[in-house]
């Protein structure tokens, strides 16, 4: 499902979570398929059935939620592994739902071998229809010699008898040892039939001593006790869970997936190997609590039986107000109940967990009452003032490092201390300074949450999009702004804070420097890049300073200076993360710095 979110979140199908298999009455098959005639693995198809004319499919069901999933444009080679594999499959069931059905001619030969009658049934497809694309469904052809008529007779070069069945002899033999009755059983196998030619079922005989009969004593030689103990249930993986919810009417095929998104979300469980469901000590937490407050609130029943009310009340079987009110007067009922009896829930948790004032390290300064927040290192990590009693949330990511910078970085808007985020994310990495309170509460309206100092408006910050720009991007769709992340330093980088541009430049260096003073010709701004010893820069000189974009010897020196765009990279890596995140936001309107405008050098 993440696969298909994502061709769907790039525009290359239709809204994946739908239980509709009906088409629309004005649904437009026509322009869907002039797309796909401009991809060539599927052109011919999609050509034929325009050519041939659209027969709308007739059977299937209307949920009243999305249309059934259809692609919206060609990949242009562009997917690869599943992501291409999924949105071929996709394209070729909504060609072959359009296409003729597949029409075949059956002919039946009818033989007998002495008393024994037998049929051989041949195929002969006379117009493949929907096969021709849907392959795996491809009708198997066979035939029969045209010399073949009624009445001919036929040699036989060879045959085989198989018996159908076998005989087995079974022996029981029932001894007591003490109070305690036994029985041992013996197998002879008297005529083998077809489990002489299939081995694998064949029986295994075992035998008793013909010197034994009713009433013999036996001599026991050895007796010894096994114990072993029940071993339980593994977790469920994540099929079995939504076939559970699924059998207790939680969730529909949209919402499904959102829900186990949320409890992952959230830290209740994980996905491990194997997509299994593990609960974590929160979740195992959460739910004792509730049993011992209300166990209806996690039991699957209430919520099943509120769920079949409501597909009464779409079928026109129940009253929609009268089961809203009893709806809600069973969840208030049981929401005072809860309230009530909630010291039960702290109880638990107390003797389970720390509190964030008890845990973490002080890791940032607080910019309101100036004491050093904790860095909580539990998932999710978060920053926690336990003077304040706030708490801010930070970027999160599984290869996420979070760094302070030297020296008493505060941001000019609040005071908070700056931190520095960076992320392995394909073959790069990206990073940005961020304000914690600034990430969570945005100082400005055109600012979104969650963005780092590189979207910040602010004229005076040095780790603003003014303060650290250098030049708009290079990609004139993207709008953004390349910035200098100063720790990035040796690997010295200028990022762009909306696309996956980079430059990476003066390997090596020991010291650049990024000025006000502005390029004439393109607006950039000016650095001073340093080395020590070996110096790769034109004559060999140590120090350069000016602008790096109009000065042909630097910038068209790959040595030098590599730009990069790491789009394709990005994506792939995002493509294999199993992190239940939503998409990322665009971020703030990029902002040049100083009254004139950026150009956009390229190479």
């Amino acid at each position: 499902m993440s696969i298909a979110e994502h061709l769907y979140t790039h525009g290359y199908i239709s809204y994946p979570r739908t239980e509709t298999t009906q088409y629309p009455t004005q649904f437009d098959f026509r322009g869907i398929l002039q797309n796909l005639a401009k991809d060539s693995r599927c052109s011919s198809y999609a050509q034929q059935v325009l050519n041939d004319g659209v027969r709308k499919p007739k059977r299937g069901d209307d949920k009243g939620d999305h249309p059934p999933i259809t692609p919206m444009k060609s990949d242009e080679g562009r997917l690869s592994g599943d992501q291409a594999r999924i949105y071929e499959y996709v394209t070729q069931h909504f060609i072959a739902s359009l296409m003729k059905p597949c029409k075949y001619r059956t002919t039946n030969l009818n033989f007998s071998i002495k008393d024994d009658e037998f049929t051989y049934s041949t195929k002969h497809v006379e117009d493949p229809g929907f096969t021709s694309i849907m392959s795996w469904q491809a009708i198997e052809e066979s035939s029969i010699s045209s010399s073949i008529k009624k009445g001919s007779v036929l040699e036989v070069k060879n045959y085989l008898v198989i018996k159908h069945g076998f005989m087995n002899m079974t022996t029981n033999l029932k001894f007591s040892i003490k109070d305690e009755e036994f029985t041992y059983s013996t197998k002879h196998v008297e005529d083998p039939g077809f489990t002489s030619i299939m081995s694998w079922q064949a029986i295994e005989e075992s035998s008793i001593s013909s010197s034994i009969n009713k009433g013999s004593v036996l001599e026991v030689k050895n007796l010894s006790i096994v114990e072993k103990e029940t071993s339980p249930p593994g977790y469920l993986t994540e099929s079995e869970l939504i076939t559970q919810m699924e059998k207790f009417g939680i969730g529909t095929d949209a919402s499904i997936p959102v829900h186990i998104g949320n409890i992952i979300q959230r830290n209740y469980a994980t996905v491990e190997s194997g997509r299994r469901i593990i609960p974590t000590k929160l979740g195992v937490s959460l739910i004792h609590g509730y049993c011992r407050i209300d166990p209806e609130l996690v039991l699957p029943t209430m919520r099943s039986e509120v769920g079949e009310q409501l597909n009464l009340i779409a079928k026109g079987q129940a009253d929609y107000e009268l089961v809203k009110e009893h709806v809600l007067s069973m969840f208030r009922t049981k929401f005072v109940y809860f309230t009530e009896n909630v010291r039960g829930m702290d109880e638990l948790f107390e003797d389970s967990f720390t509190t964030l004032d008890a845990c973490g390290k002080p890791f940032s300064r607080c910019g309101k009452c100036l004491r050093f927040m904790k860095l909580v290192d539990s998932k999710p990590q978060r920053l926690h003032c336990n003077n304040c009693n706030e708490t801010y949330n930070i970027p999160i990511s599984r290869t996420g490092v979070i760094k302070q910078y030297n020296g008493d970085k505060r941001c000019p808007v609040d005071q908070f201390g700056i931190l520095h985020w960076s992320e392995n994310i394909g073959n790069t990495i990206k990073s940005y300074p961020f304000c914690p309170h600034c990430f969570n509460n945005p100082p400005f309206e055109d600012m979104d949450k969650k963005v780092g100092c590189n979207k910040c408006p602010h004229a005076s910050c040095e780790f603003s999009s003014i303060g650290s720009g250098v030049i708009n991007c290079f990609n004139p769709d993207c709008g953004g702004i390349i910035y200098y992340d100063k720790l990035t330093k040796p690997k010295y980088k200028f990022n762009c804070n909306k696309c996956a541009i980079t430059i990476e430049l003066f390997k090596g260096a020991y010291n650049l420097k990024l000025h006000d003073k502005e390029c004439f010709n393109c607006g950039a701004n000016h650095i001073t890049v340093e080395y020590k010893e070996n110096s790769p820069l034109p004559d060999g000189v140590s120090k350069f300073t000016g602008c790096l974009f109009c000065n042909g010897d630097i910038y068209n020196n790959s040595i030098l200076v590599k730009v990069k765009d790491y789009t394709k990279s990005i994506e792939n890596a995002s493509n294999r993360m199993n992190s239940y995140r939503g998409g990322r936001g665009r971020g703030g309107r990029g902002r040049g710095r100083g009254s004139r405008g950026r150009g956009s050098r390229g190479r």
